[in-house]
C-alpha cells in the first residue's frame, strides 16, 4: 500500500512541476512584453521615437532602468542628446555624432594603412652589397624562385 501512495505522489509532483514551468514561461513572456511596452513609452516620454532614427538606435542600446531621468542622463552622457527636445533635433545631433565617428574612423584607417612592400630588387641589391656571399646567393636563389612562381 505504501508503494501505491508513492506512485500517486510522483504523479502529482510531476504535474505540479510541469504546471509551474508553464506558469514561469508564461510570466517571463508577459514580463518581456510589458518591459518592451514600458521601454517604448519611456522613449516617447523623453521625446524620441523608438521605432526610427536616433530613438531606434538608443532603444536598441539602452539596457538601464526604466526611469526617464536615468534615460535622459544616459542619452546626454553617451550621445549628447538632451531629453525633451523634439525628434528632429535629436536626429541632427545623432547625425553629427555619426559624422564625427566616421571622420575619426577614416583618420585611423589612413594612419594604419599598410605601407606596402619594398621593391624586391632594392632588397636584393642591399643584401648583395652588405651581406656575406652565402646570404647573397640565398637571396638570388629566392628571387629566382619567386619570379618563376609569379610567371
Amino acid at each position: 500500500m505504501t508503494e501505491e501512495v508513492k506512485d500517486t505522489d510522483n504523479v502529482s509532483t510531476e504535474k505540479g512541476e510541469e504546471s509551474f514551468r508553464d506558469y514561469t514561461k508564461r510570466l517571463e513572456k508577459e514580463n518581456k512584453e510589458l518591459r518592451s511596452y514600458a521601454k517604448t513609452n519611456l522613449f516617447k516620454e523623453v521625446g524620441l521615437d523608438p521605432t526610427q532614427g536616433t530613438g531606434k538606435m538608443a532603444a536598441d542600446l539602452y539596457s538601464g532602468k526604466l526611469d526617464s531621468t536615468e534615460l535622459s542622463s544616459w542619452l546626454s552622457d553617451n550621445y549628447g542628446i538632451n531629453a525633451d527636445q523634439n525628434v528632429n533635433q535629436n536626429d541632427t545631433v545623432a547625425a553629427e555624432k555619426i559624422m564625427e565617428s566616421d571622420a575619426k574612423s577614416q583618420t585611423i584607417q589612413q594612419q594604419s594603412a599598410s605601407i606596402g612592400e619594398e621593391d624586391p630588387m632594392q632588397i636584393l641589391d642591399e643584401i648583395v652589397k652588405n651581406g656575406s656571399p652565402s646570404e647573397s646567393i640565398r637571396a638570388k636563389m629566392y628571387m629566382q624562385d619567386r619570379m618563376k612562381k609569379e610567371k
